[in-house]
């Protein structure tokens, strides 16, 4: 990713009454009236799709525990996806998720 263009640690945010929202789960709180809101840990371009990177801190030991952590953080990424395709206008984008934590070593895995 170093190589390509690349962003690290930025905020993006759109209307909340947006395509974005309805991947939202129930009960999450917007950061403001009317705003969807996250801050991306890094996106790349990767030939013509953007490619988000979120990283978790979350203990992975075996395999299930991965397939349950991606599926728990799913609906956080695919509103990164809308708010980016959003924001950006680019249709192209794909989430990853890389945690940090995991044993034996760091997974990086497409949701």
């Amino acid at each position: 990713a170093a190589a390509q263009p690349h962003w690290q640690e930025f905020w993006v945010g759109v209307d909340a009454d947006s395509e974005a929202r309805k991947v939202i789960p129930a009960g999450v709180k917007l950061a403001q009236q009317g705003v969807l809101e996250g801050i991306i840990d890094l996106m790349y371009l990767d030939g013509d799709q953007l490619v988000i990177i979120d990283y978790k801190t979350d203990e992975v030991k075996t395999e299930a525990d991965l397939n349950a952590k991606r599926a728990e953080h799913a609906p956080q990424q695919r509103a990164y996806v809308q708010m980016v395709q959003q924001a950006t206008g680019h249709a192209k984008v794909k989430a990853k998720l890389l945690f940090l934590d995991a044993k034996p070593h760091a997974q990086l895995i497409e949701v």
